[in-house]
């Protein structure tokens, strides 16, 4: 079975979602996160280091600045590991998205 992915999450702003399950996909070397959002709906994310079911995460600025939260990379700070990286504005992440690769803001 073939999961597809939400690389984007921009109609999820400041919907909370709580992960559901990390799953093993083997399609990718990435794990996986079944998130279910407040609204009822569920998606697929990249599985981020740290991950456990239970957990509440959160896209936009006002999401905290933890783990698994999506935020625009101005809102970062330097020396915080990010995953799933952006080239451009409102595009899907395309680098930094195999299992043990994060990057370090600098």
């Amino acid at each position: 079975m073939y999961r597809v992915m939400d690389f984007r999450g921009y109609d999820k702003l400041d919907i909370p979602a709580k992960v559901a399950s990390v799953e093993y996909d083997p399609y990718r070397s990435a794990w996986i996160a079944l998130l279910c959002y407040a609204d009822g709906e569920k998606r697929y994310v990249l599985a981020w280091k740290g991950i456990k079911t239970g957990i509440t995460v959160a896209c936009g600025s006002t999401a905290l600045l933890k783990p698994g939260n999506r935020k625009q990379l101005k809102d970062i700070p330097d020396g915080f590991t990010i995953y799933n990286l952006e080239l451009l504005p409102q595009t899907k992440g395309k680098i930094i998205r195999s299992a043990g690769q994060s990057g370090v803001i600098s």
